[in-house]
């Protein structure tokens, strides 16, 4: 027997997806602050997460209101910005 939609889940996923970015991004800011304190430099954060998705396959990214993660642009934009500071 075919289930009806779960639309009660899709909507904790789009509310709930968007806390989980908050987290990825603070944890971004925090590893670039240990990455400054430890002598490396911010900016190859950014370096590293241009090859990152350099390297990426598909190119494809996911809708960012349904990815648990920031979409790579925000991501290194993010990153730029905390390298710069």
């Amino acid at each position: 027997m075919k289930q009806p939609p779960r639309w009660d889940l899709d909507l904790c996923t789009a509310l709930c997806c968007a806390y989980s970015r908050t987290h990825e991004l603070e944890a971004d800011r925090l590893g670039v602050d240990v990455m400054r304190s430890a002598g490396y430099a911010p900016s190859d954060a950014v370096s590293f997460w241009r090859r990152l998705t350099a390297d990426s396959t598909s190119g494809a990214q996911p809708l960012a209101w349904l990815s648990t993660h920031p979409i790579n642009d925000e991501r290194l934009r993010v990153l730029e910005q905390l390298a710069a500071t």
